[in-house]
């Protein structure tokens, strides 16, 4: 896992800075990253990676005039923390993940047979500071995230959940859906007019096994609800 991330932090830093802005990192200076993978990097147990909890990603109220507040959520450090935390936060898509039966022990107990992600790593600029990122961006970040899932992908009840609507038009939002098939479709479309330096033709998934879900954003689902977030038969599974 630890060498996996460095491997996908450096491609991260040549293919987004200047798209996002670098986490700031103790270790590290400036970093373009996923705080939820250094989270489970730095609190690695063993076991088998059973699925993957994708969501567009890492918010930070990038227009605070608090300094104290705006240098703390631009620290790595500071949100892995946050993460492992997550009983005394107040965040709605922590909160939401960290409160569900079924995802806080996937996720936050002993095994953490789930590793959650952002598709886009980093932060956001001030171009761009809610809603969904553009289509270029993705395009671009496509060539991080899928190698993560092609890594852990490889045996048949493989899940990925792709939480938000960046991940797919709603008609191609069919759970269970193979994940090869899902992660090729997505190569052709980021492979479609992007230009010279983003490079997705190398990329190959006819081994990755597993099936797609989708999902809406945890930040969407409602406290003190049953926390149904798909009603189609095979996500019944995962609620």
């Amino acid at each position: 896992m630890k060498d996996l991330l460095v491997d996908l932090e450096k491609k991260a830093w040549g293919l987004l800075v200047g798209k996002m802005n670098p986490f700031k990192s103790n270790k590290l200076g400036g970093v373009i990253a996923c705080p939820w993978l250094n989270w489970r990097k730095a609190d690695a147990t063993p076991g088998i990676i059973q699925g993957i909890f994708i969501m567009q990603d890492w918010y930070c109220s990038s227009n605070s005039t608090d300094s104290l507040k705006k240098s703390q959520e631009e620290s790595l450090e500071y949100n892995v923390n946050y993460i492992r935390e997550a009983c005394k936060v107040n965040d709605a898509t922590i909160y939401n993940l960290y409160n569900h039966k079924k995802w806080k022990p996937l996720i936050w107990d002993n095994k953490k047979t789930w590793l959650v992600t952002n598709a886009v790593w980093g932060l956001r600029t001030c171009d761009n500071p809610t809603g969904q990122l553009p289509v270029n961006l993705h395009k671009t970040a496509f060539q991080v995230w899928s190698q993560l899932v092609a890594k852990f992908a490889i045996m048949d009840d493989f899940k990925v959940m792709f939480a938000g609507a960046w991940s797919a038009d709603p008609e191609e939002r069919k759970c269970g859906q193979p994940l090869g098939s899902f992660l090729e479709s997505w190569r052709k479309w980021a492979g479609k007019g992007i230009g010279k330096n983003v490079e997705v033709s190398n990329l190959c998934f006819k081994d990755v096994k597993g099936k797609a879900f989708f999902c809406s954003h945890p930040a969407t689902w409602k406290r003190k609800s049953k926390y149904k977030v798909c009603h189609c038969d095979e996500c019944r599974l995962l609620d």
